[in-house]
């Protein structure tokens, strides 16, 4: 039988009530043990190089040492642990940057009891999570952004349409009959992965492929080393998706062309939301993904999408 872990949590705030009810909201949680607590961003700091908590629910709003600041701290020397943000407020500049310090999550401490719980799993998971009303509050303010730059006549980004183009089956093909029925089960799960050396016909596979599979529309999405740039990617990753569903997305459209890239838990959120709105299954082919950089945040926002996939949506990635 396989142990289950224990999430250590501390618990942080100036408020000593608010800490008392944290903590006997999670001494219920048969997997989670809150291992100290403290009432400063100072103390936090000292108290994670002590306990090497797996979890710290920062207050946002303190004295001295803020959480936005302690966060920033903690993860400059302890970059595993993973920080939940609690605010009084949905105000966009708060949650983006406690956002950008590092944190995985925020909620608001009037929907503890519900969300809390919740949070810790999902940053332990390694998915981020945001409380519904903060998300929201993020993304109009994201909208009014874009507004003001549409304003100031600022350009949306420009789309080549050729990449958005599934190349064409040759007349004298040969069937791969094997490979297409393990491309046919596997429609069932989020992901396929096509992986072999240049040559071998993966995308020239995946097209004809496509050209049978009248029951789910497709788009298609050939990379180049730019679009490692995660605002160009969004960009054509959104503009694939509306090739097929010309209303998809909208609330991401809006994130992607506002000045100022919003951090990546909210994209994730947003195009998971989008995505799951479409109301009929499709594939999406991401070719040549091996352009990628490996340091790209494009890796991270798939591999955030991916950790709650949005049903309707079956990826594939073509790469060497």
């Amino acid at each position: 039988m396989t142990e289950r872990h224990t999430t250590t949590v501390l618990l942080v705030d100036d408020h000593p009530l608010m800490r008392k009810g944290l903590l006997a909201l999670l001494e219920s949680e048969a997997e989670i043990a809150v291992v100290g607590e403290a009432g400063d961003g100072q103390e936090a700091i000292d108290q994670v190089k002590a306990l090497s908590p797996d979890v710290v629910v920062m207050d946002i709003s303190m004295l001295n040492i803020n959480g936005i600041e302690a966060t920033r701290r903690i993860l400059a020397k302890a970059p595993e642990t993973r920080i939940i943000a609690l605010s009084i407020h949905a105000e966009r500049r708060f949650v983006d940057e406690m956002l950008r310090a590092g944190a995985s999550a925020c909620i608001l401490k009037e929907s503890v009891p519900e969300e809390l719980i919740q949070a810790i799993h999902s940053v332990m998971r390694g998915e981020p999570f945001l409380t519904t009303s903060i998300l929201g509050t993020a993304i109009s303010g994201y909208r009014e952004t874009t507004d003001e730059a549409s304003e100031d006549g600022a350009a949306a980004g420009f789309i080549l349409q050729t990449k958005l183009y599934r190349p064409s089956s040759p007349s004298d093909l040969v069937p791969r009959t094997r490979v297409l029925e393990r491309l046919e089960a596997g429609r069932v799960r989020p992901l396929t992965l096509v992986s072999a050396p240049a040559g071998y016909g993966k995308s020239i596979l995946i097209s004809s492929w496509l050209e049978t599979r009248g029951d789910w529309p497709s788009a298609w999405f050939s990379l180049d080393q730019d679009d490692s740039n995660l605002r160009q990617f969004l960009d054509y990753f959104v503009a694939a998706v509306q090739s097929v569903f010309p209303q998809a997305c909208a609330q991401t459209q809006d994130l992607v062309s506002a000045s100022q890239l919003p951090p990546l838990p909210t994209l994730v959120a947003s195009l998971g939301n989008d995505l799951s709105e479409i109301d009929r299954p499709f594939i999406l082919v991401l070719d040549d993904y091996y352009r990628i950089d490996a340091e790209s945040p494009v890796n991270d926002l798939l591999h955030q999408l991916l950790a709650h996939p949005p049903i309707p949506l079956h990826l594939i990635i073509i790469s060497r």
